[in-house]
């Protein structure tokens, strides 16, 4: 999450800032967005966890295709 954080962060929050007022995710906030991610999704559980989201995009893939989009 860390790396994601690094990466991403400034980009989310552009996007969110358009939305109205968000707190930067950095120091505390990044630190407890951390905290729990890997509460829900312990590092041993990763691959578990992502093996299931590829399951889910290629059933939403599919199914937007027989939808004609």
């Amino acid at each position: 999450m860390r790396d994601y954080n690094r990466r991403y962060a400034a980009g989310i929050y552009n996007v969110s800032e358009t939305l109205g007022p968000v707190p930067k995710m950095e120091g505390k906030v990044a630190e407890e967005i951390h905290q729990q991610l890997c509460e829900k999704t312990p590092l041993h559980s990763l691959d578990v966890r992502r093996k299931w989201r590829d399951e889910r995009l290629a059933c939403l893939a599919k199914l937007k295709k027989s939808m004609g989009d």
